[in-house]
């Protein structure tokens, strides 16, 4: 939590404001000041100075609040960002040539380091200056990833800091982007890693830079940048030196790709809503194959030639309009697959994700049951409980992040050394967790 103390244009007149408190943690950003103001308005932007900050924008700003005292009447508004060191009308008004951004996961999944340590033998520390690694490049953008190392010395304690960090640089090549942009892209990248990488993605800083201006550095503080949490145990990864060649295409591939973003949030939801229930995740994850199935694998299980001549029949047979609209409803969807169906075009994956004393057909048919009780609360027969559900949906979700490494051009090779990983991982915490049971 920190405390900055500066002062504003009145959000209400053209009155500038002094003794404006600006509270700052990791979920808020909200400034205090006083006014007999009682407008509960949305603000896009507020400027001003403080202390330990400079020159500021708060964005997207909304009344959050008033208090009365002995001493008079303070308004609260709160905000989403700060855009520190230069003054912008809203999200999308100034425009940006280049993006950088620092992500925590970054470093220990890329294994990218500049310092060479030989401290115990000769007690020495190298610097090796590690130029950018380009990783995509298209007509409009290209991205790259830079090491930082930051310095700190505390002489009182005789200590010396080095801390390291990878970080991401985006520089837009034909169209400048806006805050709203930058943000987007910054959301699209740290799930791509997430996904492929299964790395804590929490960014430890994102600055903006313009073209025409080579001193200017806006630095974008956000209230509550979206996390997709630590990584998990059971998850399939990539390794980022594998990957390293063939980054040009699985970015192509994910930046462009708009239908893989349904799928893809649905298995995220856990990793940014801790309350999720074990139900809930195992429907996001029913929800998520069947969608990626409808995208991508998508069949007719019926000739529609034949279809069409049955449906004429029936409609011919039937003079009230209202069923006759019903039955055409009904052949809308008719010659789409089950969710049953769904999962047998995954059946060899489940093969080989699945331990060897797990029946395939048995447990896709437990799926199905499953998500048709939660849904429709059918027959409990042959349902999973919850420690089972869990579990399955671990399952699940793995098959999921597969076949996107297979959309975005992920080798076939590696995709089998990623499946190794969870496979008896997932069953020896079963089995764990099923005896505490």
């Amino acid at each position: 939590m920190e405390y900055f103390f500066g002062n504003i244009n009145s959000p209400f007149s053209n009155e500038k404001i002094e003794s404006v408190r600006l509270l700052h943690t990791e979920k808020k950003i909200e400034i205090e000041f006083p006014s007999e103001s009682k407008e509960n308005v949305k603000i896009e932007a507020i400027h001003g100075y403080f202390n330990g900050l400079g020159k500021i924008t708060l964005l997207d700003c909304y009344y959050s609040g008033m208090e009365i005292g002995s001493g008079g009447a303070t308004v609260k508004f709160s905000a989403k960002y700060i855009l520190k060191g230069d003054f912008v009308l809203n999200l999308n008004h100034s425009q940006f040539s280049t993006l950088k951004f620092e992500m925590n996961g970054l470093l220990g999944w890329t294994k990218l380091s500049q310092l060479n340590y030989d401290f115990f033998k000769n007690r020495t520390i190298k610097l090796n200056e590690i130029e950018n690694i380009e990783i995509y490049n298209s007509d409009e953008i290209k991205i790259e990833l830079y090491v930082t190392l930051n310095l700190n010395s505390q002489r009182e304690f005789n200590e010396l800091r080095l801390r390291e960090n990878v970080g991401i640089k985006v520089i837009f090549k034909n169209n400048l982007r806006s805050i709203n942009d930058t943000l987007k892209i910054i959301n699209a990248l740290q799930k791509l890693f997430k996904i492929i990488g299964n790395i804590y993605t929490g960014l430890e800083s994102i600055c903006l830079y313009k073209e025409d201006d080579l001193e200017y550095e806006a630095i974008l503080i956000c209230s509550d940048l979206i996390n997709f949490g630590e990584p998990e145990i059971y998850s399939p990864s990539l390794n980022f030196i594998e990957l390293k060649d063939n980054f040009q295409k699985i970015i192509g591939n994910w930046l462009t790709n708009e239908d893989l973003k349904i799928s893809v949030d649905l298995i995220l939801e856990k990793s940014i809503n801790s309350k999720l229930s074990i139900e809930n995740y195992f429907l996001n994850n029913c929800f998520s194959i069947e969608t990626l199935h409808r995208r991508f694998n998508n069949y007719n299980p019926y000739d529609k030639r034949i279809l069409e001549n049955y449906k004429r029949e029936i409609l011919s047979l039937i003079s009230e309009n209202e069923i006759k609209e019903s039955i055409i409803n009904s052949f809308a969807h008719i010659n789409e697959p089950n969710f049953k169906g769904r999962l047998y075009q995954y059946i060899e994956d489940f093969k080989s994700i699945l331990p060897n004393d797990i029946d395939v057909d048995d447990f896709i048919t437990r799926i199905v049951k499953t998500r048709n009780y939660l849904v429709h609360r059918s027959s409990k027969k042959k349902i999973f409980n919850n420690i089972e559900m869990l579990y399955a949906s671990f399952y699940i979700e793995s098959i999921i992040k597969i076949n996107i490494y297979r959309i975005i051009g992920v080798d076939e090779n590696l995709l089998k050394k990623s499946i190794l990983k969870p496979k008896d991982l997932i069953k020896s915490m079963f089995d764990y967790n099923n005896t505490i049971e």
